[in-house]
């Protein structure tokens, strides 16, 4: 497991408030990548019997850190997984929270938003609710 930062840090403070049960870096059956290297969610948690889960993007998963190749080789293998998320999470109907390094002031909102609406009958939600500063939560 990585190190944890102050931005999972207020993630699980926000469900904990919630009373939220969660798991970090939750592996499911069937999420990998092409190399079958098994891929795990920052967050998972269930409400009403269904998978919820929550990743929070550093600033690696939108452009390389450093001017070298294993820069941009690193930053096309987050963003890759990141695409690797996303499509398990829709074959298999599972919510998906998604909050870039540059919203981490509203992590808080964003997260409680997102688990009031992950009470809610999903069927009635758009595909992609946004939230603020280009966080969204995908609803399949």
């Amino acid at each position: 497991m990585r190190e944890i930062g102050w931005q999972v840090r207020k993630i699980k403070g926000v469900l904990k408030a919630s009373g939220i049960s969660y798991m970090r870096e939750k592996k499911f059956k069937g999420l990998v990548n092409d190399n079958k290297t098994a891929l795990s969610m920052d967050f998972a948690f269930k409400i009403n019997d269904k998978y919820c889960c929550i990743e929070f993007n550093g600033r690696h998963h939108y452009f390389p850190i450093g001017n070298f190749e294993i820069s941009r080789k690193r930053f096309e293998r987050f963003r890759y997984n990141g695409d690797c998320r996303k499509e398990w999470a829709k074959a298999n109907k599972i919510p998906l929270l998604i909050i870039p390094f540059d919203a981490e002031d509203q992590i808080e909102e964003i997260v409680h938003d997102y688990v009031i609406d992950c009470w809610k009958d999903l069927s009635e939600l758009p595909y992609i609710r946004r939230y603020v500063k280009n966080s969204y939560g995908l609803f399949f």
